[in-house]
């Protein structure tokens, strides 16, 4: 199959209102892995247990609990990615080295990352459900046709950025909290 044909088949078989559950492992297993075109090659299947997206898994932070936990507010987005460019903590380069981190964007907007296998193939994960060895464009297309490479960092450094969104996390929602408290307390 084309690039063209692969995101066609992804556009029209990963999507919201799918019959078939991609974040589903059984599912998966059962209805997906039989159809899905050869090019994706299939490297491990939903997580069962913890849920992480693409960006704990490519920064290595898939067995933190976190990171895996998304009601501690340590949940890593686009717009985080973008805030680890934009500070410097990852640091774009032109060539493709294995383990490097490629990102996806369209418009600017950040929307998935996986690692550099090897030139012209990526690992990555997609959402919540299935790690996946792909062709560099043969992705969703929801992720976008802009990439660009950043040289791999260690994992202690990633977690060592987020540290501050954790308790400025929960900093606000204390704050939340208490101004809910506040409110409740001022009705008569």
């Amino acid at each position: 199959m084309s690039i063209e044909e692969i995101r066609d088949w992804i556009k029209n078989n990963f999507r919201d209102d799918n019959p078939f559950d991609w974040f589903d492992c059984k599912e998966f297993e059962n209805k997906i892995v039989p159809i899905i075109p050869e090019e994706l090659k299939i490297i491990e299947l939903p997580p069962t247990e913890k849920k992480y997206n693409c960006y704990v898994f490519a920064f290595g932070l898939r067995d933190d609990e976190d990171f895996t936990n998304r009601s501690n507010g340590l949940f890593i987005d686009g717009d985080d990615i973008k805030k680890l460019i934009d500070s410097g903590i990852l640091v774009e380069t032109k060539s493709q080295k294995e383990k490097d981190y490629i990102i996806y964007s369209e418009k600017g907007k950040i929307n998935h990352v996986g690692i550099v296998r090897k030139e012209g193939i990526v690992i990555s994960k997609w959402s919540d459900g299935p790690i996946i060895e792909h062709q560099t464009l043969a992705v969703n297309p929801a992720y976008g046709t802009d990439i660009a490479y950043y040289k791999k960092i260690n994992p202690e450094e990633i977690k060592k950025a987020f540290e501050n969104k954790k308790r400025k996390g929960l900093s606000e929602t204390i704050d939340r909290i208490n101004e809910i408290k506040n409110r409740q307390n001022d009705q008569p």
